[in-house]
């Protein structure tokens, strides 16, 4: 599976931006994680997060006026770069990218017309998928002929033993 951690206020305004993103990535089957969809009354928030963004594969911030000013969506940002995660921002017109992100190259969206802005992370994901799926094929494929090398060294090696 391929996991996209997406970090993001849950400011009502902000959620249709959410909703459409979600709707978006699961066409692609991407798994989009969203804490406050993962309801498990009596858990530890704070291990349930950072559990998720360990396991993603990259990690979406989210960044709208509300998303960039909230104290949850910089702390995950932050453990998810101090991970080693790759963090591609999504940041609304008008917003300043934090300097925790400074460098790093971001998609730009307008609150009224986020469509654009959705499709292009969606098609970035989908070749992130895509790469994820191909290596692991690979490593299948070389680990299975690597057992199949071994199984034919072992029957010519007993075969001239015997």
């Amino acid at each position: 599976a391929f996991e996209v951690f997406l970090s993001h206020s849950v400011n009502p305004d902000d959620l249709p931006i959410v909703d459409d993103l979600e709707k978006r990535a699961r066409s692609f089957g991407v798994i989009l994680y969203a804490a406050e969809r993962d309801n498990k009354p009596g858990s530890n928030l704070t291990t349930k997060i950072t559990t998720a963004i360990q396991r993603s594969d990259v990690v979406v911030a989210l960044l709208t006026t509300n998303g960039a000013s909230s104290a949850w969506v910089n702390q995950e940002v932050g453990y998810a770069l101090r991970s080693g995660k790759l963090v591609v921002p999504l940041i609304e017109e008008g917003v300043k990218p934090p300097a925790m992100l400074e460098g790093k190259e971001y998609v730009r969206f307008h609150r009224d017309r986020p469509h654009e802005a959705l499709d292009h992370i969606t098609r970035f994901l989908t070749r992130l998928k895509a790469d994820k799926e191909y290596r692991q094929t690979v490593e299948l494929v070389t680990g299975i002929g690597l057992v199949a090398l071994v199984v034919v060294l072992a029957v010519v090696a007993l075969s001239s033993g015997g």
